[in-house]
């Protein structure tokens, strides 16, 4: 599949890598910019973007930039540590929609460092596939695996917890991704928890 990559971070680069070693190809790749960026030159590296491909993810409300995106002609999105919004006009122009890969088990604990809340509010953790929408992980969810929070954890070691499961947790789901077989289920009327930044 032709995929525009939304990463940044540790899962950024496992993931982007992991998809390279597949056979699929990364047509353009969404980045913070390098003052908020984390594991960039890995990403960049991993995936093998021609720099022309390469974009600012805080610029991805210019419709230039969204032009050049959608001319890459992606038929997929992933997201995986991303830190920006996508709106439904960045969602749009991607045919078969975008899934990310969140490290909470939602609804619980969308948005910022979930690995902490989840120990403060001792809400269940873990990690979710699932479809975006114009929301801050709201959409439809694709797969989910709880990871349990022990006594001695702390955010650190439950966030390096998170990160291996994230990743596995998306290897393992890509295949029906690309076969459009997964089976989905919505969020729209389940409370949970949500945090800012």
């Amino acid at each position: 599949m032709r995929i525009v990559f939304f990463g940044n971070n540790w899962i950024g680069w496992q993931i982007s890598q992991w998809l390279q070693g597949q056979g699929d190809e990364i047509v353009a790749l969404v980045l913070h910019p390098s003052n908020r960026s984390k594991y960039r030159e890995e990403i960049i590296e991993s995936a093998g973007v021609d720099p022309e491909f390469i974009f600012d993810g805080s610029k991805l409300r210019d419709p230039v930039t969204l032009k050049a995106i959608q001319e890459t002609g992606p038929d997929i999105g992933v997201s995986a540590a991303f830190g920006y919004i996508l709106n439904t006009e960045c969602l749009n122009i991607i045919p078969s929609g975008c899934v990310n890969v969140h490290s909470s088990l939602l609804p619980y604990n969308r948005g910022a460092y979930p690995n902490v809340w989840s120990i403060v509010d001792r809400t269940p953790s873990g990690v979710t596939l699932h479809y975006m929408d114009d929301g801050v992980d709201t959409g439809d969810i694709v797969a989910q695996r709880e990871i349990k929070v022990e006594p001695v954890d702390t955010g650190a070691s439950l966030y390096r917890k998170l990160e291996f499961a994230s990743v596995e947790l998306f290897k393992e789901n890509w295949k029906s991704l690309q076969e459009g077989c997964t089976h989905r289920t919505s969020q729209r009327g389940k409370s949970g928890t949500f945090h800012r930044v």
